[in-house]
């Protein structure tokens, strides 16, 4: 609330405003802009306190430097990538910006001590530590089909899956893409402007697991990489997703892939990491293993093929075991794929880990049961992975269901009940005598009531998953499903009929899907008319974001170094924001400093504290459906009465305006990073 209604961001020099935003360091968009501005209380107020000086002479005059101490400041930034910044004082030779006037002016201001800018971990939670970890490998042949993501994140959910391994996704060019359930897909495919719609990889994550990527990168349209956190803080899991060519494909085709694979592996590679390479490798190991003991056991299956010799090289490159062939499990339960004839099956589907870590791997399994209308069987992986638990913030934020207060019934239950609980406090906010040390207490008693009084009231907001596949669709699944699942018990018989069977749902599901997917784009199309009728702009840019399928095409909150190198670790990660803040906000003083003549009279200047009635002024001209400070109020609950609001703060204010010491949740301020989406295109 407080950046927002006394401009704390903002500073006001000459007849300008300056604000000031931070992001990505590699793309140094920490800037200024100015924005047209004029004289408030809310300028005037944020001069007043930042300045510990005789009171300014001319508004576009220079004022007395003060004999301030030299200042220090502090950067440092947690393992999430969070900046936590701290000013005791302006630093000497510190520039915000270009303007000669306001450098000059800036200098002669110091700011007050105590200011800090921080921003809490952004994940609070990532993947348990108490529990086996379970992930996945599948090739399910398209995605570019309509209502085939959805069956996937079920099956997944149903079988308890953190990480899937896509192959054969066929969507094209790479990017995040974030489901209704919360699961996130990251895909890689063709890089081009065409429409290619073959091969490509994908990696559906949970929602847990989602918080515990570090890195991803796509290398084109068979290989996919992943980092994720561990337990130990230097142990990191390291998943690569490839998607091999057939058997039947050329030499030369062959060579390229392992040869992309190699690099892939051996670079930034660390004896420390945990390595694993999963998904449809196409490749025929075998069951024996003589001579090649280390990397593979004997619970393979068939006879090994050309691809099945590469891959075992590439093992013993890598020191890498094939997991696959290390567990006994009948041979039902060890094939992957199934010829349409249903008499052929091979175990082409493969989870790699490498051979220091062979221990963490616990069972590798051919699901058959998973139906998603492919010829490949889900295979999954249990690892006892100790993943590392990131804590929690100590003040959570809270997005209070402000659109409650458009009920006019609701608007009126709200301010009277924050009416009835400031009657006592406005009396004690008003008579306390604040110094220095404790301006917090009445401004966390009116803090407190209006949260708890948002609480009651209006709730947190909870955002409504509506999704677009019917009932009627999702039943016809679970029914395919257990047909398949009659089929695999079945005699020869029976399976001919069980077929026709599968083939007759499958067919009708396809219908039912696309039947689905038209309604929901026309009830879209119809919300936005609406929206466009009612001039809801926000509604409407939502609206049309759904209905034309946009994808988030960042990454995760990674960061790079000056040579484009990725930084996986928390002490470089520091290191270099530190080295971007200071190379960024300390700049050398101009060569040729501007002159100011001084002004030949002074402006007849209104310093006096502000009044309700500017206060009120100042609560209207708050933006709506902006984000909340640490204090969790935002402008809709302020402005639900404005008389009200300005009633409870006024008395702060002047305490704050007389004393000159601000509250310390007034000097909070977030930074936030922006990803480069130029680090997440692939080859």
């Amino acid at each position: 609330m407080a950046d927002k209604l006394l401009a704390l961001p903002r500073i006001t020099i000459g007849d300008e405003d300056y604000r000031f935003h931070a992001a990505h360091p590699d793309r140094g968009l920490m800037k200024h802009e100015a924005v047209p501005g004029g004289s408030t209380v809310l300028e005037r107020f944020m001069m007043k306190i930042l300045t510990e000086s005789s009171p300014w002479s001319s508004r576009l005059g220079v004022r007395h430097r003060a004999d301030n101490p030299i200042p220090e400041k502090k950067t440092h930034v947690t393992e999430t990538q969070t900046i936590y910044t701290t000013h005791t004082r302006r630093q000497a030779g510190l520039q915000t910006t270009s303007n000669p006037a306001a450098e000059e002016l800036a200098n002669a201001r110091p700011m007050m001590s105590g200011w800090e800018t921080t921003l809490g971990p952004d994940r609070r939670m990532i993947l348990s530590s108490h529990r086996i970890l379970k992930l996945g490998t599948w090739n399910i042949r398209t995605l570019y089909q309509a209502g085939k993501l959805e069956n996937v994140s079920r099956e997944m959910s149903r079988y308890n899956l953190e990480i899937l391994g896509l192959s054969e996704v066929r969507w094209d060019n790479s990017g995040e893409h974030k489901l209704q359930s919360g699961q996130k897909l990251l895909y890689s495919g063709f890089q081009t402007q065409q429409k290619v719609h073959t091969h490509g990889v994908g990696l559906l994550l949970s929602n847990a697991a989602s918080k515990s990527l570090i890195s991803w990168t796509p290398h084109g349209h068979r290989i996919l990489e992943a980092t994720f956190r561990t337990q130990q803080k230097r142990i990191k899991l390291k998943i690569i997703l490839a998607y091999a060519p057939t058997n039947d494909a050329t030499a030369e085709d062959k060579d390229d892939f392992y040869d992309q694979l190699d690099n892939i592996t051996t670079k930034n590679k660390n004896s420390k990491d945990i390595s694993m390479l999963i998904g449809d490798l196409n490749a025929k190991v075998g069951a024996d293993n003589t001579g090649i003991e280390q990397v593979m056991g004997r619970e393979g299956l068939g006879t090994r093929n050309d691809n099945g010799e590469r891959l075992v090289d590439f093992c013993t490159r890598q020191d890498m075991v094939i997991g696959g062939t290390i567990f006994p499990h009948k041979d039902i339960h060890k094939a992957t794929w199934i010829s349409p004839d249903e008499r052929t099956k091979n175990q082409i589907d493969h989870i790699c880990i490498s051979k220091k870590f062979r221990n963490t791997l616990l069972d590798v399994k051919a699901r058959r049961g998973a139906d998603a209308d492919t010829d490949h069987y889900l295979v999954t992986a249990k690892l006892q992975l100790k993943l590392k638990r990131i804590q929690k913030p100590t003040q959570t934020r809270i997005k209070y269901d402000t659109r409650k207060l458009q009920n006019e019934n609701i608007k009126q239950q709200f301010i009277l009940t924050l009416r009835n609980r400031f009657e006592a406090l406005n009396d004690d906010v008003g008579n306390i005598q604040i110094d220095e040390s404790d301006i917090n207490e009445p401004w966390n008693k009116i803090k407190e009531v209006i949260n708890k009084t948002s609480k009651d009231i209006l709730g947190p907001l909870s955002y409504e998953i509506k999704p677009w596949i019917s009932e009627e669709s999702l039943l016809l699944i679970e029914e395919r499903r257990k047909i398949k699942e009659n089929i695999l018990s079945a005699n020869e018989i029976d399976k001919q009929t069980l077929n026709e069977e599968y083939r007759k749902y499958n067919k009708e599901i396809k219908k039912s899907v696309r039947r689905d997917k038209r309604r929901y784009t026309e009830n879209l199309a119809n919300e936005a008319e609406e929206a466009m009728k009612k001039n809801n702009l926000r509604e409407l840019y939502m609206t049309t974001k759904k209905l034309c399928g946009k994808t988030n095409q960042t990454s995760s909150k990674h960061i790079r170094d000056k040579d484009g190198k990725l930084i996986d670790n928390d002490k470089d990660t520091e290191a270099r924001w530190v080295e971007h803040f200071s190379a960024l906000l300390n700049r050398p003083a101009p060569a040729n400093p501007a002159i100011i003549t001084p002004a030949e009279t002074n402006l007849d200047i209104n310093c006096s504290a502000p009044t309700i009635e500017e206060i009120k002024s100042a609560i209207k001209g708050l933006k709506n459906n902006k984000a909340a400070g640490p204090d969790n109020i935002t402008a809709e609950i302020l402005k639900a009465d404005v008389n009200l609001s300005a009633e409870i703060l006024f008395p702060i204010i002047h305490k704050i305006w007389s004393n000159e010491t601000f509250p310390d949740d007034w000097k909070n301020g977030c930074i936030k990073t922006l990803v480069d989406k130029s680090s997440i295109r692939g080859g």
